[in-house]
């Protein structure tokens, strides 16, 4: 049985920015019969523009740093609240929210946005009492949804008898298109690339060096478009690319408008909304090609800083035309939009 009563949701995170934050104002905007409130903080991120559009969250409060503090400042905003549903975003958010909802006896659907037991940047022994203790919380998710099927996968792995949806991540409009229009014929005076994200070991800033000494060997500029680990910063600046720091949407839009490709990096991903962004004002992209990204297309994918180059060049001759349709066939709007409100009606005991 269905219904379009209004469903009120509460979001929690302490990760509201990057992907998280363009991903919980995405589900926000959407055109659903939802109350979307929000309760957060940028703990591994603290930066001004990660602050939530107040025109798309009914009420937000802030979640304080502390794990027992966070536990307990969800119950108090579930109490006041009321939510039909809890939606408890990334590893720390999904755990507070998770302890809160099942507390408070509250359905909750739970998003990793990139589960912590697929970073590369820690032993093996600890992914393993990751992957345990994501294991053990799934008991307490009414629903897991995954932002991608990768994603999905791993959370139908780790619980055969939980319910599990894809919600793919999408992008109503980048808001980079007005500024960044892509010629169709390939750079005459300088050819540019752009690496993008959070400078972190996520995103593998180590291929972005590679990739850029034997870029600019070549005459190719590179820049990246963000900001984080001071080291890893530095690094990036000695190899030669340029450094932009956090870019609101209108700067980002005019710091690309010059480039020629963006090139993906990174180690271990949910499915990264810059990528939708590229596809959504046709820039050309490549992609890293790790578990994550296995629906993009094998000849936007690369393995080593060679084979990217070799790809670019392809890419800027207009020899290499990568078919993205089976990304952009199901990182859409509209499957999202009915994805999200199934899974908050199965959640709520609405729809079975």
């Amino acid at each position: 049985m269905t219904t379009s009563r209004t469903l009120r949701v509460l979001h929690v995170t302490e990760c509201f920015a990057g992907g998280v934050k363009t991903a919980l104002e995405g589900y926000a905007a959407l055109d659903l019969p939802i109350e979307h409130h929000i309760i957060q903080s940028a703990r591994r991120h603290p930066d001004k523009l990660t602050s939530p559009n107040p025109d798309l969250f009914n009420t937000i409060s802030v979640l304080p740093y502390g794990h027992v503090a966070a536990v307990k400042a969800t119950i108090k905003a579930i109490r006041e609240v009321q939510p039909d549903v809890v939606h408890a975003h990334s590893s720390f958010g999904g755990v507070y929210g998770r302890l809160a909802a099942k507390l408070t006896r509250t359905p909750v659907v739970y998003t990793p946005h990139g589960l912590s037991f697929e970073r590369r940047d820690i032993s093996k022994k600890k992914r393993f009492v990751f992957k345990q203790i994501e294991r053990a919380f799934s008991w307490l998710s009414t629903v897991q949804a995954g932002c991608a099927s990768y994603e999905t996968e791993l959370l139908k792995s780790l619980n055969s008898r939980s319910i599990v949806e894809v919600v793919p991540n999408a992008i109503a409009n980048s808001g980079l298109a007005s500024n960044s229009q892509v010629s169709s014929e390939p750079a005459d005076i300088q050819r540019s690339i752009s690496f993008i994200g959070r400078i972190a070991e996520a995103k593998h800033p180590e291929m972005a060096i590679d990739i850029a000494k034997i870029a600019t060997k070549k005459g190719i500029t590179c820049q990246w478009i963000g900001d984080g680990d001071a080291v890893m910063k530095q690094s990036l600046v000695d190899s030669g690319i340029h450094v932009t720091g956090w870019l609101a949407k209108a700067e980002m839009a005019d710091s690309l408008q010059g480039i020629d490709v963006v090139v993906h990096t990174a180690r271990w991903e949910g499915f990264p909304m810059v990528i939708l962004e590229m596809l959504d004002v046709g820039k050309p992209l490549l992609v890293e090609d790790i578990p994550a990204l296995y629906e993009c297309p094998s000849e936007a994918r690369y393995n080593t800083a060679e084979e990217a180059l070799t790809k670019l060049e392809l890419l800027l001759s207009g020899s290499l035309k990568p078919d993205w349709s089976p990304v952009t066939d199901l990182y859409n709007r509209r499957t999202q939009a009915d994805r999200l409100l199934h899974c908050y009606q199965v959640a709520a005991g609405i729809e079975q």
